[in-house]
């Protein structure tokens, strides 16, 4: 695969974005296939039954030639944004992760989403028997 190829397939507008966020890889069972770029992608890319054969070593090549290709886009992205991706501090990203996960805890939606879950999680347990029952 080249940076070509993917930007190509990126800039499809028939194809949904996003949607291969969300892909458990059953293709066959799935109904966006002509929507997805990921699949668009597979069946150029893994044409080839060798390439789709895990112990086959051109599975192992096409897979790192794709990540290749991903990281320097990625670096190329990063360059053109002005982000320096050797330059992340961990510390402080990691501060502002407890922060925002603070912040989306004490969010009142939150709480009563909580609040929620412990009332089912007791009508579940005292209402153990009768699932027993219904099971019977």
């Amino acid at each position: 695969m080249n940076k070509e190829t993917l930007k190509r397939h990126a800039d499809n507008p028939n194809f949904i974005s996003g949607i291969y966020n969300y892909c458990d890889r059953w293709c066959e069972r799935c109904a966006f296939t002509l929507r997805c770029m990921n699949y668009a992608i597979s069946e150029e890319e893994f044409s080839d039954p060798d390439s789709k054969d895990i112990d086959n070593p051109a599975f192992t090549e096409k897979i790192l030639e794709t990540l290749k290709v991903s990281s320097e886009m990625l670096t190329e992205m990063a360059e053109e944004n002005n982000i320096d991706l050797n330059s992340i501090d961990e510390d402080t990203h990691e501060q502002e992760r407890k922060s925002e996960r603070e912040t989306a805890e004490d969010n009142p939606c939150s709480r009563e989403a909580k609040k929620y879950i412990s009332f089912v999680k007791e009508w579940f347990e005292s209402s153990e028997q009768l699932f027993i029952e219904k099971q019977e």
